[in-house]
C-alpha cells in the first residue's frame, strides 16, 4: 500500500496540470504531519498551526468528505482491512501507511527537490 501511495504522489507530483502537483504535495504533507504528530504531539500540532488557512480549508473540507462516510462498523471494517492487508503480506497492515514518509525521506535524500 505505502509503495502504490507513494508511486501515485510520484505520479501526481509531476504531472503538468497544477492541481494535481498540489494534490500529490498535499497528500505527502498530510502524511508526514501525522507520523511526525504521532511520534510527538507538541511539534505535529506546531506544523499545523504553520499551515495556510486556505491549506487548512482544504484539509477539513476532505474530513468532512470522508467522515460522512463513516458509521458505527467502521472500527470493524479497519480490523478486517488490518488483517486483509497482513494476510496479503503487508506485515504492518494499517500501519504500513506511515511507511510512506520513509519513502519521502529517501526520495529526497537520493533525488533532492524538485
Amino acid at each position: 500500500e505505502s509503495e502504490a501511495n507513494f508511486i501515485g504522489y510520484l505520479v501526481a507530483s509531476n504531472h503538468p496540470d497544477l492541481y494535481y502537483q498540489y494534490s500529490a504535495n498535499l497528500m505527502a504533507m498530510r502524511y508526514a504531519v501525522a507520523a511526525t504528530y504521532g511520534r510527538d504531539s507538541i511539534i505535529g500540532r506546531a506544523l499545523v498551526d504553520s499551515l495556510p488557512k486556505g491549506i487548512i480549508k482544504n484539509i477539513r473540507e476532505s474530513q468532512d468528505f470522508w467522515r460522512s462516510y463513516q458509521n458505527k462498523a467502521e472500527p470493524f471494517f479497519k480490523l478486517f482491512y488490518d488483517n486483509y492487508l497482513k494476510l496479503n503480506q503487508q506485515q504492518d497492515g494499517i500501519k504500513g501507511y506511515s511507511k510512506m514518509v520513509g519513502l519521502l525521506v529517501a526520495y529526497r535524500e537520493k533525488y533532492g527537490l524538485d
